[in-house]
């Protein structure tokens, strides 16, 4: 049959699916056909489709197989039973078109093979593997989630296990990458998902394939996830295809506030707010504790900009009474502002941040403006950035504090763990600007001492980093007593320069500031003060 075969019925008015998908006239009339279970016969395609049509035919059977399974045998009313305990209704069970693997090797390979499919294709397309004596399925005994393109197409899946399994045994298993299934290019239910993503002009991103089933079990439509991996810029493009606005709503664990930083970032371009549940829980244990209703009361009602999500998330898991915690918090929200061109933002901001933590704005501006552009206390040498020879002018615990972490990123950590954040100690602000760098490079999770040294020398002038690399050599002959003895001995440093400049700063103010700033640097002045005599 051609395209000009098809009854009207079949045909989609070009206001309706074509408009709603953004596919073409011709893509909507294969999709509906398809549905329709009607063979249409192309006069034009690409080279590409015509190779790949034989694997998108074998996807198709393998899901109707295991979902004829999930119904038609003993162990697809246990699998079923595990389905229904997790709150799914048949109703979604049918539409995401979950099935069954059997738990035998070789049952899909061989009603594969009855409807006539070549053991090349089949093993190509992932679904079967081989060894020298016979063919297997890939899956066995699992539920399976077939994974979808916006084409409505079958191209891969994920198995999750319903059974008390072996301690290594993974929960999930997902289908290897084929020419049909690239995961870092597609979007889970987008095609179920479409037409209430349009209708709503929204997009609710979630973490996992389960929250977006329980979602869509709550008559949550608009929502989808990526697929085994972070959110990445082609499914960033897809999501743009569709959806005009963006809800993030990640888990509110702490791996979740960090992968919500990465799609924030990602989605730059797009209207984006997040939605972090209470406690670390997921949208589907949120259903299950309070309900389908209060899911999507809650996703409308604690939306948080960029801007709020990462001021919010500055105290996560942190006590405001304790120091380091009450400094960490402080750095975290300072570390966001200053990239921040808007000053009333930033004003705004702190003045909150003033507020939350109980001490006057003028402490937190003057701690913000300390942060920002480098500690006003006046430094035993000033340091001119234009002089290549300032790195000799820098205090001897500051320039092995600086070999040390770029060295080894275990003295990193440990500077990390002594001191909360190392910048509050610093009086230079060339070391400060290094600091900076190699601990952005760590953050990307690099750790190739050629790689810091490159990216540092980029960031930082070229004389200055060379002259902190020179100390690598002396720093391997060190024995692990002197190594000790010198890391010791810098913190002991660090935290007496701290105490001078607290100590400052108390002497300026306690005559005209209130007597809540008072108190906040008396604290901070007693912390320091027991971390040198602790010290010594």
């Amino acid at each position: 049959m051609n395209l000009c075969d098809l009854s009207c019925n079949c045909i989609p008015p070009r206001n309706a699916e074509v408009k709603i998908k953004k596919i073409s006239f011709e893509e909507a009339c294969i999709e509906l056909a398809d549905r329709a279970s009607i063979t249409i016969e192309k006069t034009k395609t690409t080279k590409n489709n015509d190779a790949n049509a034989k694997y998108y035919e074998i996807y198709k059977n393998a899901q109707q197989f295991y979902e004829h399974f999930l119904y038609n045998s003993q162990s697809g009313k246990e699998a079923l039973q595990y389905l229904y305990k997790r709150g799914l209704t048949l109703e979604t069970i049918k539409m995401f078109g979950i099935g069954l693997a059997p738990k035998e090797k070789d049952t899909l390979y061989r009603v594969l093979k009855d409807k006539g499919f070549k053991d090349i294709d089949l093993t190509d397309s992932g679904l079967i593997s081989s060894d020298k004596k016979a063919y297997h399925d890939m899956f066995n005994h699992r539920i399976m989630f077939p994974i979808i393109d916006d084409l409505g197409r079958v191209v891969a899946f994920s198995a999750r296990i319903f059974y008390q399994a072996e301690k290594d045994t993974p929960k999930y298993i997902n289908s290897l990458e084929s020419a049909i299934y690239k995961k870092g290019e597609m979007l889970y239910n987008l095609n179920n998902a479409v037409k209430d993503i349009r209708k709503k002009g929204r997009v609710i991103l979630c973490e996992g394939q389960m929250d977006v089933i329980a979602c869509t079990n709550a008559k949550i439509n608009e929502v989808i996830c990526s697929l085994g991996t972070a959110l990445t810029e082609k499914q960033v493009r897809l999501i743009k295809k569709y959806a005009k606005s963006v809800v993030i709503c990640y888990d509110g664990d702490a791996a979740g506030i960090k992968a919500t930083k990465k799609a924030f970032a990602l989605l730059r371009d797009l209207p984006t707010t997040s939605v972090t549940l209470p406690n670390g829980m997921d949208p589907d244990e949120y259903i299950k504790m309070n309900g389908p209703k209060a899911l999507a009361d809650y996703i409308n009602n604690n939306q948080k900009d960029f801007y709020e999500f990462y001021y919010f998330n500055a105290f996560y898991g942190k006590d405001i009474k304790n120091a380091v915690d009450y400094e960490n918090i402080k750095i975290e929200v300072f570390n966001f502002l200053k990239n921040l061109r808007s000053k009333a933002l930033i004003e705004k901001f702190l003045r909150r941040l003033s507020t939350d933590l109980n001490v006057s704005f003028d402490a937190i501006f003057n701690d913000y403006n300390i942060y920002s552009i480098g500690t006003p206390v006046k430094k035993d040498v000033e340091i001119n950035l234009n002089d290549k020879n300032n790195y000799v002018k820098i205090k001897a615990h500051e320039k092995m504090f600086l070999a040390f972490i770029m060295f080894d990123k275990k003295y990193y950590d440990f500077y990390l763990r002594e001191l909360g954040n190392p910048v509050n100690y610093l009086e230079a602000k060339l070391s400060m600007r290094t600091y900076f760098a190699v601990s952005q490079f760590y953050d990307s999770k690099e750790e190739d001492s050629n790689l810091l040294f490159r990216y540092v020398m980029q960031e930082v002038e070229d004389e200055y980093v060379k002259e902190i690399f020179k100390t690598f050599t002396e720093i391997i002959n060190y024995s692990d007593e002197q190594i000790e003895h010198i890391l010791t001995d810098s913190v002991k440093r660090f935290n007496e320069v701290k105490f001078r400049f607290l100590r400052d700063s108390y002497q300026v103010n306690k005559n005209d500031a209130s007597d809540e700033t008072i108190k906040v640097l008396q604290d901070k002045l007693d912390f320091v003060r027991n971390n040198i005599k602790n010290r010594k």
